[in-house]
């Protein structure tokens, strides 16, 4: 029963993973990655890892804290990602066990900060780093399943980071659709990404602002 149960929690949580990873919607990829925490959690306390448990079911809060902190002011992200980080830092400690603990401790630290503060294709680059990260614990429980899911986790991230740079270099060069804003929670901005910082992304997104006025000679360069 108990190895049905860790193939069935693995199979949804991977599920769960890649689904939100591939997809455009960093507030899909937050719930679906929160969802698929907790799944994970009760799949590394079947195979004994309480610390990789400990900092999954601290996951599923922090996803939800994230998703409700976007578009609220500096400070009030600053404190809340600061409380998750030292959390994280106090259930390494509480459960530690060795290299298995400061690996995946680091990777949740790193996930803590790419959810409350990255979006996009920085979000998805930092997610397939959490998942290399998170590889050796599946190596030392010696869970095929999590091997399985961090390598697919990893390459579902790195497709959905993919995505989102084609996505904004089309959008900033006039060459395709501007990219959803779904996961800037329904802000009606462009996603944070380097290239939505480019003078032309800034060109493009406010046209009215830059254009001259009727009547007004336009000097053209060479």
């Amino acid at each position: 029963m108990t190895s049905f149960l860790i193939h069935a929690t693995g199979f949804a949580a991977l599920a769960l993973n890649v689904t939100g990873l591939v997809r455009s919607s960093d507030r899909s990829l937050r719930h679906s990655t929160g969802w698929a925490s907790a799944l994970w959690a009760l799949n590394n306390l079947l195979m004994g890892a309480q610390s990789a448990a400990a900092l999954s079911v601290l996951s599923v809060g922090r996803q939800a804290s994230a998703s409700v902190m976007q578009g609220r002011d500096a400070l009030t992200r600053r404190l809340a990602c600061g409380a998750f980080l030292l959390l994280t830092l106090v259930i390494g400690a509480l459960t530690w066990n060795g290299a298995a603990t400061l690996l995946t401790t680091a990777g949740s630290m790193l996930a803590t900060y790419a959810m409350f503060y990255m979006r996009g294709a920085p979000l998805r680059i930092a997610m397939l780093g959490v998942a290399s990260l998170w590889m050796y614990n599946a190596w030392f429980y010696d869970s095929w399943w999590q091997m399985f899911g961090n390598l697919a986790t990893g390459g579902a991230a790195a497709y959905g980071a993919w995505r989102a740079s084609k996505a904004v270099t089309q959008a900033a060069s006039g060459a395709g659709p501007t990219p959803s804003c779904e996961g800037v929670e329904g802000t009606g901005e462009l996603p944070r990404h380097p290239i939505a910082l480019t003078p032309l992304a800034r060109l493009l997104a406010s046209p009215d602002d830059h254009s001259p006025a009727a009547g007004t000679p336009v000097t053209r360069f060479p």
